[in-house]
């Protein structure tokens, strides 16, 4: 691995802790760190899609679902893409979205 996907892994792992502390704010900035170390890290867009959907932040947490749900499927990581699609469907509903509100969502390249 290289280290800006090292650097995103670290990050990424201390999250749940924030979560846990209820220190949404301080878990949004530090996903978004990581995803600055790695912006193709499939992990940091779940738990940023999570992280926005806490605070309520409805296009934002579907967008990082749906590049989540790429990199898995890319990856053929079979038991994370059937959730993330599981999660993109129930935030369509929440939120009142269309599957046709994020065609233009790019997914990044390193």
């Amino acid at each position: 691995k290289k280290v800006g996907d090292l650097f995103a892994d670290a990050l990424s792992q201390t999250t749940p802790a924030l979560r846990q502390s209820e220190k949404f704010e301080e878990e949004l900035e530090t996903l978004v760190e990581a995803l600055h170390a790695n912006p193709t890290h499939c992990e940091v867009h779940h738990r940023l899609g999570e992280a926005y959907d806490r605070i309520g932040e409805g296009y934002k947490a579907i967008k990082h679902a749906i590049i989540a749900k790429h990199y898995f499927a890319e990856n053929h990581e079979d038991d994370q893409l059937t959730q993330s699609i599981k999660t993109i469907q129930l935030w369509f509903k929440k939120y009142r979205y269309r599957q046709e509100d994020f065609a233009k969502v790019r997914i990044p390249r390193k």
